[in-house]
């Protein structure tokens, strides 16, 4: 539902930057804006608001100098400010007594211990046959 008005905007806003070659500070606090925008509206529909920031996100364009631009200028932004703001907020609201019992020490050990070393057998194997 989000993508049927958003993915117009993107269109448009990817034409925008094709012909100027550059964003102004109103069309960057046009794309801030939807990703807070889209991040609400999830919210209030009672999923994640992570998951509005993420549908924006495909609501953008896939190739051409818009989306690199945006990765450029944004990169610093998610990097410094919002990643940590986000695990900080996913720390607070772990439930830390139902991580309690004699069996989920151990279940935590050996999934922190198994995903890696699955993944790394996945990829062994995807390289080996490419």
């Amino acid at each position: 539902m989000v993508g049927v008005g958003l993915r117009p905007l993107m269109v448009w806003l990817a034409g925008h930057y094709g012909s100027e070659r550059q964003l102004d500070p109103a069309m960057w606090a046009l794309v801030y804006a939807g990703v807070i925008v889209s991040a609400v509206v999830t919210e209030m529909t009672g999923v994640h608001y992570l998951f509005g920031a993420f549908l924006f996100g495909l609501a953008m364009p896939r190739q051409g100098p818009l989306q690199r631009r945006l990765q450029l200028q944004s990169e610093q932004l998610v990097l410094t400010l919002l990643m940590p703001i986000f695990f900080a907020i996913s720390g607070l609201h772990t439930k830390v007594p139902l991580l309690q019992g004699p069996e989920m020490p151990m279940a935590l050990i050996t999934t922190a211990m198994a995903g890696p070393l699955l993944g790394r057998l996945g990829y062994g194997r995807i390289g080996a046959q490419a």
